[in-house]
């Protein structure tokens, strides 16, 4: 997930570092050269046009380049990408401020191949080639006679003593696109698309080291307005082992569509279904802390035969379509809430509140109906007067066990 977000990261640091670095040639060259000669090669750009009237610099076809091995040519590919800047004197070389990025229809294309080789966990490999120094860029440019141009003999100049750059990009009708090789025989795919939203990146000084990253916005899945996600995530990318928050407020996702995730687990086949609610997902230092209460709409469901169970009991077979009965409300609504502890290796799932009152009203019936059986009265039990001991036993336990 670090990696992820890093990728946004280098992408945008790239890009204004290069702006930096080629301020000189800037005015002499055209921008097919400069992209030809000095752009890293994990980078592509078709076009970089300055409005200095405007102030504002939009850089068209803006991407980072996959990883061997993997189908998309681009792993993060933007149709334009707009700076807005103000200088900090009426002479551009005496430093600029970029004031606002807007990103436009950025795209981000995640796959996991059939070995499991996820392509942002490999970006290292691709970011590890170098924006050309300024000093490579000097000897193939003789700005010596530009008077414009002060040089500073001697002194190694930062990109911070040159750039202020804002630290919130804004994303306008973003995607990503999931393809998964490995846990299905054909290719998995989703799409998140229609993204708006802000990606908040804290820097120091160097621009070199990524202090926090936030992010606050909301799309659709699969192109159907009817199914929505909100988010507000951060990460603290400083922490050795994952650190990060997670809330999603999502309403009418189709439950089949994650059918390859939660298949092996179900002891039910889930024929259709959506669901609306709230996921929260925090990591502390690779712990997991998660709450999540959802609302099921339109469930249908069947019994799975006993070759399709794999190593799933057969009480839970029993149970689970009964306790589905317990958490349905007069709408026809089903409230299911749960929690995840534990670390990301051992993950452990337990009932939420919902759940386990559906649980103790669902055990307290059985206990009752098995004593009505021991007792060979199938009558209504109760505790007034003329009630028998057994009657009154059932009752005692049925409210402690729901007390």
């Amino acid at each position: 997930m670090k990696k992820f977000f890093l990728v946004f990261i280098v992408l945008f640091v790239c890009m204004i570092t290069a702006v930096y670095v080629l301020r000189h040639e800037i005015f002499q060259l055209s921008s097919d050269v400069l992209i030809e000669k000095y752009l890293p090669e994990y980078l592509a750009v078709e076009k970089i046009e300055f409005n200095f009237e405007e102030g504002k610099l939009d850089i068209t076809g803006l991407g980072i380049k996959n990883p061997q091995g993997y189908d998309n040519k681009f792993l993060a590919h933007m149709d334009k990408v707009t700076c807005y800047f103000k200088m900090k004197t009426k002479n551009i070389l005496d430093g600029i401020e970029i004031t606002k990025i807007l990103a436009s229809s950025p795209q981000i294309n995640i796959e996991r191949v059939q070995n499991g080789r996820l392509n942002i966990n490999e970006m290292d490999k691709v970011l590890s080639a170098e924006v050309p120094s300024t000093q490579v860029l000097k000897k193939s440019s003789d700005t010596s006679k530009d008077p414009g141009i002060r040089k500073k003999k001697g002194m190694k100049l930062k990109l911070s003593d040159f750039l202020k750059i804002t630290d919130t990009i804004n994303i306008k009708n973003g995607k990503i696109n999931f393809t998964d090789k490995k846990i299905a025989r054909r290719p998995y795919l989703l799409q998140f698309g229609e993204i708006n939203g802000t990606l908040v990146i804290d820097l120091d000084d160097t621009f070199t080291k990524v202090l926090s990253v936030n992010s606050k916005g909301s799309g659709i899945l699969n192109n159907d307005i009817s199914q929505n996600v909100d988010w507000v995530v951060s990460l603290d990318p400083i922490a050795r082992k994952l650190t990060m928050s997670n809330r999603f407020e999502v309403s009418g996702l189709d439950l089949t569509l994650f059918k390859p995730y939660y298949e092996k687990f179900s002891p039910i086949n889930i024929d259709s279904g959506r669901f609306s609610g709230t996921l929260v997902f925090d990591f502390d230092h690779g712990n997991i802390g998660s709450m999540n209460t959802l609302i099921l709409q339109g469930l249908r469901f069947s019994q799975k035969e006993e070759k399709d169970r794999g190593g799933i009991g057969g009480w839970q077979k029993e149970i689970i379509p009964e306790l589905i009965k317990y958490l349905k409300a007069s709408s026809g609504n089903i409230a299911f809430d749960f929690s995840i502890k534990g670390t990301m290796q051992n993950p452990r799932f337990y009932p939420g509140p919902k759940v386990k009152k559906a649980l103790q009203s669902l055990v307290v019936n059985k206990i009752a109906d098995a004593f009505k059986g021991l007792s060979g009265d199938g009558s209504q039990t109760g505790t007034g007067e003329g009630s028998s001991d057994m009657e009154k036993a059932i009752s005692l336990i049925s409210g402690i066990l729901q007390g």
